[in-house]
């Protein structure tokens, strides 16, 4: 989502792929209106964590705006959680089949602040649906940790009926992990420095 002016035309109308069937394509569409309508909310909370720069397990600041934010929206939030007093965690949705896990850092980086971008990360994650548009409903989709790009899921039932009757087919999930092509020169320094803490 890019940063804009509250009251600007949102910019996140879905691109619609060749031979997409009009059911993906309005699943799509409901999608992208859940995130615009909580767009200005969203970006606000991104500001304000940029503002309040807090290093690795000090972000407290931080953790209690995402906190209160998904409070205030219903959510049952646990606080402190993984043993991290800045950490939690919140589900919702069915508690029957697959399941989605959001994990997000809100933590910035010593001389450079949020340079690192983790305050766009954990907007990010809170403006994201733990859950997978299917065609007359949403389905909870667990993707566990080191999977694959083009892994493939499947949400049993989720799909198309038969074309003679029967139950219905299964919908395919594909995860897709996209990896900058392009990195200015800080950004470079700073993979190169996140490297060489993951080896220290």
């Amino acid at each position: 989502m890019a940063d804009r002016a509250p009251g600007s035309t949102p910019e996140t109308t879905p691109k619609t792929a060749p031979h997409e069937s009009s059911e993906l394509t309005a699943l799509k569409d409901r999608v992208c209106s859940w995130v615009d309508a909580r767009a200005d909310d969203l970006l606000e909370v991104s500001h304000q964590i940029h503002a309040k720069p807090e290093l690795a397990f000090n972000e407290h600041a931080a953790c209690d705006l995402l906190v209160g934010t998904l409070r205030k929206a219903g959510l049952v939030v646990d606080t402190p959680a993984g043993g991290l007093d800045t950490a939690f965690s919140t589900t919702f949705g069915r508690d029957d089949g697959a399941c989605v896990a959001l994990l997000a850092e809100y933590d910035a980086l010593p001389d450079i602040g949020h340079a690192c971008g983790h305050n766009l990360i954990a907007t990010a994650a809170l403006g994201a649906r733990s859950t997978v548009p299917t065609l007359e409903k949403e389905a909870s989709l667990k993707i566990p940790a080191g999977t694959p790009t083009g892994k493939v899921f499947r949400l049993k039932g989720q799909g198309l009926p038969r074309l003679h009757g029967g139950r219905r087919g299964d919908q395919l999930e594909r995860v897709f992990i996209d990896i900058p092509t392009k990195l200015s020169s800080e950004q470079k320094k700073l993979i190169r420095k996140l490297s060489d803490l993951d080896h220290d």
